[in-house]
């Protein structure tokens, strides 16, 4: 103040300043006007207090200041700062801070009587933590010296006779209950988290008697759960308790400045004195208190920090470089002193606690003589703690046998079981094994497998059914062979099928299908099966003919003719229905015309109904012609339909006429079923067809 810089105005009066007066802390002013109000200026919040205002008989007031005790002021009466010489009201004003140190111990010494619920851990906090938090958290509220305390154990004993439990209660309106069954004023709640490599303790204060919130105080930091315990707690008690955090910054000297924060990368979050700010490096914060700040910034894994004296009145500017950030790793196994390999660089054996290791990605090898590694791959956030259990199991090779039914006999170096697949063999010795799978007609499946150490070897059998050969060599060529409805070709044939059931039936043009002869083809044996192939008669084409015009045709395997037919008779009755129809309207049109004419009564009527009758009669016989035209197009194709059966018969199949000589004659077809088998002797299935 020697260079006489204006600090601050003061407004707030509708009159004339009379006494003007500075506490004994040297930061609080007390101010009295003749609009009748005491105001009492507390320059470390930047807050104002207002009371006295319009009274005109002693009263007792409160006046309660965020964050500062409360303070109890006795005002004897108005007159005693209004309407007296100054001098006089300085002498009043100076006796109410002499009384402010006195209240300031009372209201120490009438502590306020809270209870601590159990902080929630929430964000990958362990539980096993929680208690030792929650601990911590009561003897930093303890020592604010503003609460007085209930201890867990006292508040467990009355909650037990209750029949209620601590962990159960974590709705506010359980706590408001808690804290009525412990006779306390308040109950403190909250939780503490982590999101990412940010750490954040919330508190909230609760009224019991109201259930309202009076006061929530949050702590961020980016940091480790350990600096959450030994520092961050300790500052969120303070801030909960109306104290100063206890942040390392200098309040207190006069002015402002703005500060310009920098960072290497950019991009990053910034954290001023302990709290998140808005935005990203590089930033401009404007009107910091002048002094010393602790600016924090972090990216990805990368953290920087410095401490940055904030000059008044102008702009400063730092630039934080940053480094990857540090994190905890502890590293078990089971059994212990297996060998610890962090980043393929051999740290030592187990357990391991490695508190120096840089945020990001790392590759964790455990390694023991005689034991499968385990490996694993671990992303460590800043201040993070993290743990790796890794459990070794001996170092014996596996096998998996899968194949392509549920069940089959599996043999192992000769050893056989029958096991439901897939099955998996483990503890096997390293050496060679010979694993053969097989079932009941299908081809065995065999392959050899090396087992080797920390290897698991997967075999998977493909079976296959067994399969022989349908030969079709003689006579007929062109005859067509089905298996099971399917066509696989035409005489002569080698067609492999496998074996079990099947249905065979031959087609060849000219002759009836045949019918179908069930096969049963097995390794072992041969079975000779005759097959009686018809001849289509004309006289079932003519038959077919006369039901309905190009039956015949598709029946004598004639199909191009056949549609022809039947669409063309489909049409012409289509055609005669409606000339039918067309018809009987135009003699009908004609018995109304012939109606209305007699009907007829004046002149004009009268010739005018003749007209439309003579007109109406016109149009019959047009439709009788068309009626007897249609009728003649679907009798004439009905007919010549009939003719065409006759005259163009069933044809015969070239090669047919020429291996039988004539349509009567027969002809056997030898057909033979041979399994195609390299190391046992061939069976065969013969088949002997006949043609009629």
């Amino acid at each position: 103040m020697s260079d006489g810089a204006q600090l601050r105005t003061l407004t707030g009066y509708s009159g004339y300043v009379n006494g003007v007066a500075f506490g004994p802390d040297g930061t609080t002013l007390a101010s009295g006007s003749d609009d009748f109000t005491i105001n009492l200026w507390a320059d470390l919040l930047g807050m104002l207090a207002e009371f006295a205002r319009n009274h005109s008989k002693p009263y007792s007031y409160i006046l309660t200041l965020t964050d500062i005790p409360t303070l109890t002021f006795f005002i004897v009466s108005k007159r005693l700062c209004m309407g007296r010489g100054t001098m006089y009201r300085v002498i009043v004003l100076a006796l109410i801070f002499l009384l402010i140190p006195i209240m300031v111990l009372a209201q120490t010494g009438g502590r306020i009587n809270v209870a601590v619920m159990d902080l929630e851990a929430t964000g990958g906090v362990a539980e096993t933590d929680k208690r030792m938090l929650s601990d911590r958290l009561r003897t930093e509220l303890l020592n604010t010296g503003r609460f007085k305390v209930i201890e867990r154990n006292s508040m467990e004993a009355i909650l037990k006779e209750q029949g209620l439990q601590l962990a159960d209660c974590t709705s506010d309106e359980c706590v408001i209950e808690i804290g009525q069954l412990l006779g306390v004023e308040r109950m403190i709640a909250g939780s503490v988290g982590r999101i990412g490599s940010t750490h954040s303790v919330n508190l909230r204060m609760i009224d019991v008697e109201t259930g309202e919130i009076l006061l929530s105080r949050n702590v961020d930091c980016v940091c480790s759960i350990e600096e959450v315990f030994s520092t961050r707690l300790n500052q969120a008690a303070r801030l909960i308790a109306g104290l100063d955090a206890g942040i390392a910054t200098t309040p207190g000297l006069a002015g402002h400045g703005d500060l310009f924060i920098k960072s290497d990368p950019e991009g990053a979050r910034i954290y001023l004195d302990g709290e998140l700010m808005t935005g990203a490096t590089p930033i401009v914060v404007e009107k910091l208190e002048a002094g010393v700040h602790v600016v924090r910034v972090a990216k990805d894994d990368f953290i920087g920090q410095a401490s940055v004296f904030v000059s008044a009145g102008g702009m400063t500017t730092t630039e934080i470089p940053m480094e990857l950030g540090k994190a905890t790793l502890r590293v078990y196994s089971k059994p212990f002193e297996a060998i610890v390999f962090l980043d393929e660089k051999e740290v030592g054996p187990t357990p391991q606690s490695l508190n120096d290791v840089s945020a990001g990605r790392h590759n964790i090898v455990v390694r023991m003589p005689g034991y499968v590694d385990h490996e694993e791959t671990v992303h460590l956030g800043i201040g993070e703690e993290k743990t790796v259990q890794a459990v070794l199991v001996p170092a014996h090779g596996a096998i998996r046998i899968s194949a392509s039914l549920p069940r089959a006999t599996v043999s192992v170096n000769g050893e056989t079981h029958e096991w439901v697949l897939p099955h998996t063999i483990g503890d096997l010795p390293f050496g060679i094994y010979a694993i053969e799978v097989s079932a009941s007609e299908y081809e065995p499946y065999s392959e050899t497998v090396s087992v080797a150490e920390r290897r698991l070897h997967t075999v998977h059998a493909d079976l296959r059914k067994q399969r022989g050969t349908l030969s079709l060599t003689k006579h007929l060529s062109g005859t067509q062979v089905y298996v099971n409805g399917e066509l696989i070709g035409e005489s002569p044939l080698n067609h492999e099928l496998e074996i079990g059931t099947c249905n065979v039936h031959l087609r060849r043009p000219g002759y009836e299908k045949g019918e179908a002869q069930q096969l049963k083809v097995t390794r072992d044996g041969a079975v000779e099966i005759a097959f009686n192939l018809k001849l289509k008669r004309k006289s079932k084409a003519f038959k077919r003919s006369l039901i309905w015009p190009g039956l015949g045709q598709l029946y004598a395997e004639r199909s191009g003719p056949g549609m022809l037919y039947a669409l063309g008779e489909a049409a012409a009755i289509g055609y005669v229905y409606y000339s039918i129809t067309n018809y009987n309207g135009s003699v009908q049109d004609f018995d109304n015309a012939e109606v209305d004419y007699y009907g007829a009564v004046g002149a004009d009527e009268i010739q005018a109904a003749y007209i439309a009758k003579e007109e109406a009669f016109d149009k019959i016989s047009p439709a009788r012609n068309q009626l007897f035209i249609s009728a003649g197009l679907a009798a004439g194709l009905y007919l010549w339909n009939i003719v065409d059966v006759n005259m163009f018969g069933i044809p015969l199949g070239v090669s047919a006429g020429n291996e039988l000589g004539h349509e009567s004659s027969g002809a056997a077809l030898s057909l033979t079923l041979i399994h195609d088998s390299k190391e046992k002797p061939a069976p065969g299935l013969r088949f002997s067809i006949r043609f009629d």
